[in-house]
């Protein structure tokens, strides 16, 4: 399976439904597919939630080398 940062609950149906599970972290990261990001419901509307990542050293990056930035105050917006 593949990393998902807040993932559905189609995602979590799959996860349960596997014998052994397990996270690809060999997988090419791939920004299109909210491993980083997701949207949620809020007061006005959706809204989408990032995680900031250091800069790709190449289009096929594992996941297991993705790091996550300190820049901004991304954070703080997930909490609220």
């Amino acid at each position: 399976m593949t990393t998902a940062y807040l993932p559905s609950i189609s995602w979590w149906r799959n996860w349960l439904n596997e014998e052994m599970p397990e996270i690809d972290v060999n997988a090419p990261f791939d920004k299109h597919l909210a491993m980083n990001w997701c949207n949620i419901d809020a007061p006005n509307g959706e809204l989408r939630l990032t995680v900031p990542i250091q800069k790709l050293e190449n289009k096929r990056q594992p996941v297991k080398d993705i790091k996550i930035s300190s820049h901004g105050d991304w954070q703080h917006k997930h909490w609220h």
